[in-house]
């Protein structure tokens, strides 16, 4: 554990950062030294505890410039938690180009995938009451990580959000979200009688955004169908989503620029279920080819090879050393013992 001042952890007990104290150098007695000992293996444990991080905790994380908070928009049932999983669970297997670079929440989330696989890939609800709603995912997909904030929020608060029964003011983390994610449920897409809901309840959402300014300057937003493996099988769905999806997209725009479209599915197929295009969204991968500066040549150089005279002479080749002959055993002493003697 890192004893510099300026580094801190999370203190779960009370749910609070805490700075860590430097060590004392004098001379302290057996016990005192024990309880220090312990105090700093149970802080150390806390670090990836099985509590997801608070506001304020995760505010400690957002001041590096590599941290991005990202809130996933949606009604109950929509996979909203299931899909913070499937991103753990998908990175920790190392894909091309994206590897996992550890997480402060890392038993909370081993305990929503274990969840996840007793259930059969069902979720119990995310509760509405509590402070800790963030998971935290570290993913490197070149050298320097980047800090991902999953705020995994109730369904019941985004529907209150969209009835206008809550204030967007009320939920400060959209306010401070650089990435929105508003996630459509895909099996009400199938569902002819709620797909007309489902619709309308994002287009209200969107119009709550829109009165409260939000969201913020430079944040970027992404429309998501969860479950596509299901609603993308469904012809009628997929005529009703398309036509539906581009006028949402153009409603889109007028709070933030480019957003994107995603299909998120679970069809087995690591290249075809979404997750990839949407970690590289949230990872800010994309186009990483950038144009050289005005000024630079643009075209390839061609080196001539160096002459013959400017290549360093050869060196010759060590000499071999002579075979040494093996060591001679020493000759076997005889016992000088009277009893050791033979008769």
């Amino acid at each position: 554990m890192c004893r510099d001042q300026t580094e801190f952890s999370l203190h779960r007990t009370r749910g609070k950062p805490r700075l860590s104290r430097p060590r004392n150098t004098h001379a302290v007695s057996v016990e005192s030294e024990a309880l220090e000992r312990h105090e700093e293996l149970q802080t150390s444990a806390s670090l990836f505890g099985a509590e997801q991080l608070s506001a304020e905790e995760a505010a400690r994380l957002l001041a590096d410039e590599r941290s991005r908070l990202v809130v996933f928009v949606g009604d109950r049932g929509a996979g909203k938690t299931s899909l913070c999983v499937e991103l753990y669970e998908r990175q920790r297997a190392h894909p091309s180009g994206v590897r996992f670079a550890g997480s402060w929440t890392l038993l909370a989330l081993e305990q929503l995938a274990h969840l996840r696989r007793v259930g059969r890939g069902s979720l119990p609800p995310t509760p509405e009451a509590g402070d800790h709603h963030i998971l935290h995912l570290a993913l490197e997909a070149g050298e320097t990580p980047r800090h991902l904030l999953l705020a995994d929020l109730s369904g019941e608060i985004f529907r209150r959000l969209a009835h206008n029964q809550l204030s967007a003011a009320d939920v400060p983390l959209l306010a401070r979200a650089d990435k929105l994610v508003l996630l459509v449920d895909g099996e009400q897409l199938v569902d002819v009688g709620a797909r007309s809901s489902a619709l309308t309840w994002v287009r209200q959402l969107v119009e709550r955004l829109r009165s409260q300014r939000l969201p913020k300057p430079g944040a970027q937003l992404a429309l998501a169908v969860t479950k596509w493996d299901t609603a993308g099988a469904d012809r009628d769905a997929v005529a009703y989503w398309g036509p539906r999806e581009g006028e949402l997209l153009a409603e889109l725009r007028t709070l933030a620029e480019d957003p994107r479209a995603l299909h998120l599915g679970a069809n087995g197929n690591a290249a075809g279920d979404g997750l990839a295009a949407l970690t590289a969204w949230m990872l800010e991968v994309e186009g990483t080819a950038r144009e050289p500066p005005a000024g630079l040549l643009r075209e390839p150089i061609e080196l001539a090879p160096p002459p013959l005279n400017a290549l360093p002479p050869p060196v010759p080749p060590m000499p071999l050393m002579p075979l040494m002959p093996p060591p001679v055993p020493p000759a076997r002493r005889r016992s000088l013992l009277p009893w050791r003697r033979r008769r």
